[in-house]
């Protein structure tokens, strides 16, 4: 509908104004919406970016992969239009690049390794238990961090991501091929980091500490 934009809200699809915006801004729906989607589902949605001009949907990916999600491209070849695409690709953020008519296929995979191994995180089997223990064990030994104390539950949801990325259905499987490949140990790792230091990323954050906050300290000492 004219002027509308759709977003995410609680699990529901709404329409909701678009905002109002100056001359010089465009306007990015599909950035809108991936940034509405990734804020609700976090690790659980799942962007996928089409034939476009310009940029929008990029954005939107990060956003996407940064809490962990799974994002897809269409491929610049088969895209009639490649510009969305390809500023998905070349940002960096795109975690499979395909025709449209391989995305289902791959997105049935992805969704039934993830849905699969985490049906219910709150209660893994024992010796999915233990498999978590030693990813993280191997991390802790190879980079220095331990993760052993960060949310489990994100942190699940993360080497499950990296799990379907990499066709491991089973747990084992991928902590076999984890100990193999010192490439993916490092993938894993910036997985891991993306949200648990989001917070130092955030200019607005520090910009606010700087102006109100440690003002205020010095103040009332």
């Amino acid at each position: 509908p004219s002027n509308k934009m759709m977003v995410a809200t609680d699990g529901i699809l709404l329409l909701a104004p678009r905002p109002v915006k100056n001359k010089n801004e465009r306007n990015l729906p599909i950035d809108l919406f991936f940034t509405s989607l990734a804020e609700v589902h976090q690790s659980y949605a799942i962007g996928v970016v089409l034939s476009g001009t310009a940029s929008d949907g990029t954005l939107g990916l990060k956003a996407i992969k940064d809490q962990g999600g799974i994002t897809f491209a269409q491929d610049e070849e088969s895209a009639a239009y490649e510009g969305m695409p390809h500023s998905a690709i070349q940002a960096g953020i795109v975690d499979f690049i395909l025709p449209p008519e391989s995305i289902p296929e791959k997105l049935l995979e992805v969704t039934k390794i993830i849905n699969v191994n985490g049906a219910d995180e709150a209660y893994l089997p024992l010796e999915d238990e233990e498999v978590f223990r030693q990813i993280i064990a191997l991390l802790r030994i190879r980079k220095g961090t331990d993760f052993t104390y960060y949310k489990q539950t994100t942190i699940r949801r993360r080497i499950l991501r990296r799990m379907a990325l990499n066709k491991n259905e089973e747990s084992a499987a991928y902590l076999k091929y984890l100990r193999e490949n010192k490439p993916e140990q490092d993938l894993l790792y910036q997985d891991l980091l993306i949200q648990v230091t989001s917070f130092f990323r955030d200019h607005k954050s520090f910009d606010n500490l700087c102006e109100t906050v440690f003002p205020l300290i010095v103040k009332n000492k």
